[in-house]
């Protein structure tokens, strides 16, 4: 359909073009300026659009949404001095430079014992986001 009507346009533009009187000079000009937006238009808004989605998918655990919170409720009180330093702009690169994230042994990641095994203060619900956070790849998101 929209081959026809660029078709019919261009044809309909190239006989415009061969109108030499000089009184439909402005007519002429007025009906290229048309076409050329038209045409130009339909080009533009016949294009495929794909839209990448960047939420992430239902069930994921986001560092900076679900595993941030944790750190600020439950362990910034002594973390804030002590290691790991889980302060909000340092917490995810002193995790994983400072070897508390095992992703490819998520049970065994550090921060997850200390959170769930050891006899510092035990976090069973908060572990179990943090185990899911490993899991997923403890990305930065």
């Amino acid at each position: 359909m929209l081959r026809y009507l660029l078709y019919f346009c261009l044809k309909f533009y190239i006989k415009l073009i061969n109108v030499n009187s000089l009184k439909h000079i402005f007519m002429r000009k007025f009906i290229l300026l048309f076409f050329t937006v038209v045409g130009i238009s339909l080009i533009f808004n016949s294009c495929e659009k794909k839209f990448i989605d960047i939420t992430a998918p239902a069930g994921t655990a986001l560092f900076k949404t679900d595993i941030v919170p944790i750190f600020a409720s439950k362990c910034i009180g002594c973390h804030s001095t002590q290691n790991p330093i889980l302060e909000n702009d340092v917490a995810y690169d002193n995790l994983i430079n400072g070897g508390y994230v095992n992703t490819s042994a998520p049970a065994s990641s550090k921060i997850y014992v200390h959170i769930t095994n050891s006899t510092h203060r035990k976090f069973p619900a908060e572990g179990e986001k943090i185990l899911q956070w490993i899991t997923e790849g403890a990305l930065n998101n």
